[in-house]
């Protein structure tokens, strides 16, 4: 498994839920979950926001900068930009 889907896993263990119950949080499906836990499929750029800012409520910087780095591979520099906030 690669680090982000290890991370998402962690972020959900945080949480103390089950798949379907991290999901429905993130307003999200169970396979969706499964599968970005399991590398089979990665979350665009909003799902990742929501990730973030899912980190950031438990005060996981750690687990932040995961997902911050996986969307500074995936956007431009404009984009890049734009999100200095998170």
């Amino acid at each position: 498994m690669s680090e982000f889907s290890n991370s998402i896993r962690e972020l959900r263990q945080v949480y103390g839920q089950s798949q379907q119950a991290f999901a429905t949080m993130l307003g999200l499906s169970i396979a969706s979950i499964a599968h970005y836990e399991t590398d089979h499929r990665y979350p665009g750029i909003r799902i990742t926001i929501k990730f973030i800012h899912a980190a950031r409520m438990k005060q996981r910087k750690d687990l932040i900068e995961v997902f911050r780095r996986r969307l500074l591979n995936e956007l431009s520099a404009e984009e890049i930009a734009s999100l200095k906030h998170l």
